[in-house]
């Protein structure tokens, strides 16, 4: 069984997909050259990224930064496996973050004087 639907901003920018599938399936190691934010919905899953694991829950949220590797080890092979995949650009990414999270930065400089030198924020 798989469901799933695909939807996009500007077919270039970012993409979004809900899945349903069989969890039957092993993927191997696997990397993007876009950020990549996954919310899981249901199933039994062991994530990887890199070396690091992680046991999820229903409502987790990864986000995997583009050219990391990983994979889903599922731990029940007869659940399903229903996700929510966001696919973003870098590109995009970075003036989303200079566009939203820079605006409220800068209120929140005026405020705290030092917080610009730690958020990694370049506009």
């Amino acid at each position: 069984m798989k469901e799933s639907w695909h939807g996009a901003a500007n077919n270039t920018d970012c993409d979004i997909s809900h899945t349903v599938s069989n969890s039957s399936h092993t993927r191997d190691f696997h990397a993007h050259d876009q950020y990549e934010i996954f919310y899981f919905l249901d199933g039994s899953l062991q994530y990887y990224i890199e070396e690091q694991s992680f046991l999820l829950s229903p409502g987790d949220v990864l986000i995997i930064p583009p050219g990391r590797l990983h994979r889903p080890v599922f731990m029940n092979d007869a659940a399903i496996y229903e996700r929510m995949v966001l696919m973003v650009r870098p590109a995009y990414a970075r003036q989303l973050l200079r566009t939203y999270v820079g605006e409220t930065m800068t209120r929140y400089r005026e405020w705290y004087p030092g917080v610009m030198a730690h958020t990694g924020v370049v506009y």
